[in-house]
């Protein structure tokens, strides 16, 4: 008996549908500070840029 091994790919979004999405609305501010233009992202890396901010140190 063979197993298929299912591979699933994040799906990626601009910095304009993560700003423009529900998800994110109360972080819309911070993002659009974070995320660069012209590139994507995954909503793990998103996650993961907010966290690593919000968990910096303050000069």
């Amino acid at each position: 008996m063979t197993e298929k091994k299912s591979v699933r790919t994040a799906q990626a979004f601009s910095r304009e549908q993560i700003l423009e999405s529900k998800l994110y609305r109360d972080r819309r501010d911070l993002l659009g500070a974070l995320l660069k233009e012209g590139e994507t992202y995954t909503l793990a890396q998103v996650d993961s840029l907010l966290e690593g901010f919000m968990k910096g140190k303050v000069k």
